[in-house]
């Protein structure tokens, strides 16, 4: 007895045929185009790890999240949930002789077995860039011009970059006890300004009283440079300070690529990552509610793996992307060539022919009930085509039948 098998997909992945999966090609092979015109080398990891490559610290209470598995030896390991680890891992141990800076770009699938957000798929495509070796301000400069450009490569128009510091967050919650300041930072990771607020009021007489102002204006502080100074005139420990020095720079660099027009500061940005240190940027678009693109600064994450290197990188969402660009590609039509025995060799050499001029043919034998009424395109095969001019497009081949023909009998077997 046959068992049926279970047609249905698993919860949280999709299908991709067709134009839409012509869409997304287009997408990933655009952004990989723009990020080797930086001088960025791809690089392709396997899409599972020792499940210690990503614990110990790196995803802390994050590991619930992991699809876990066991090799032969019985060791466990765990389908990457993010590719800047991996690539980590990669360079301490594949570029420890190369000289710094290295770039490194990828394009790959992702997986989590839980995502905050219900509609987000459990597998995930994420296309991103990598600089190892480089001190800020300029290389964070370099990673958020590259984002900018390549959105505008492949067509999205309206849409921001917001630009935090971890550091500036970390060093302003430094001064309160560490469980209030999780929370805090729990709050703005889900964006939950209300929370935050209410957190705060909760226990404002907990926390000194200089510092109670920074803290509760953190996630209200959002716009252009402005919003740094501002921030400055408050009481800020040092370490804060020198995160707002960070960000002057850096948008003094964004100037000079002429692409401060696409960037806001967002003081409260704070992402759940716990190896980014510095600069952060998320990257929304006008038409979608989540961030199609992330990242940030991460100097101590090569630490773990016994290299010591500055690094910073982001990735972009294609799921994401592909709904903000719904502009797909013209679908190239596809024209079939049904043959006779008579008629066989001649039908498949035209067809390869054909090919050699981009042209999407399928060549298959003709059927009886095309033999019994059969159309006079060509004197040899019959044709079809999947698109409202198919009469248009049977005199092109037959003009190119024409010049099949001449090829063959000057000796040209360039088919």
């Amino acid at each position: 007895m046959r068992v049926r098998l279970d047609r249905e997909r698993p919860e949280g992945t999709n299908d991709y045929l067709g134009r839409d999966l012509a869409h997304r090609q287009r997408l990933r092979d655009e952004v990989m185009r723009e990020f080797s015109m930086w001088g960025y080398e791809s690089v392709e990891t396997p899409i599972f790890e020792y499940v210690d490559t990503f614990t110990n610290g790196v995803h802390e209470g994050e590991e619930t999240y992991f699809f876990r598995m066991f090799d032969a030896l019985g060791r466990t390991l765990a389908l990457r949930p993010e590719m800047t680890t991996p690539v980590a891992r990669i360079v301490s141990t594949m570029f420890d002789q190369y000289d710094f800076p290295i770039r490194l770009a990828y394009d790959a699938k992702i997986y989590r077995s839980y995502t905050a957000n219900p509609s987000d798929p459990i597998e995930a495509t994420q296309t991103g860039i990598e600089l190892i070796g480089a001190f800020a301000p300029e290389a964070d400069a370099e990673m958020i011009t590259i984002m900018i450009r390549t959105f505008k490569r492949i067509g999205v128009h309206d849409f921001v970059i917001a630009i935090g510091h971890m550091g500036l967050v970390r060093a302003i919650l430094s001064s309160i006890d560490p469980v209030l300041a999780e929370r805090l930072q729990s709050a703005l990771i889900d964006k939950d300004q209300v929370r935050y607020l209410k957190i705060c009021q909760e226990n404002k007489n907990s926390i000194n009283s200089e510092l109670y102002n920074a803290i509760v204006q953190l996630p209200k502080m959002r716009g252009d440079i402005e919003v740094i100074t501002s921030l400055a005139a408050l009481t800020l420990p040092e370490e804060a300070r020198k995160a707002c020095e960070e960000m002057i720079a850096l948008y003094a660099i964004l100037t000079d690529y002429h692409v401060e027009d696409a960037i806001r500061f967002d003081l409260g940005l704070y992402l759940h990552h716990d190896y980014y240190t510095g600069i952060v940027v998320e990257a929304y678009a006008q038409a979608l509610g989540q961030p199609i693109g992330l990242g940030g600064r991460y100097d101590r994450l090569l630490q773990r793996f016994g290299m010591d290197a500055p690094a910073t990188g982001f990735a972009l969402m294609i799921e994401r992307l592909t709904e903000v660009i719904r502009k797909k590609p013209e679908a190239i039509p596809i024209t079939t060539i049904h043959y006779d025995d008579v008629s066989r060799h001649e039908a498949l050499a035209f067809s390869d022919w054909l090919r050699t001029k981009e042209l999407r043919i399928i060549c298959e034998p003709m059927t009886i009930d095309r033999h019994a009424d059969r159309r006079k395109n060509i004197s040899f095969h019959e044709i079809k085509h999947d698109a409202p001019s198919a009469d248009a497009v049977i005199r092109v081949l037959q003009q190119h039948y024409v010049s099949y023909q001449k090829e063959q009998k000057g000796g040209n077997t360039s088919c």
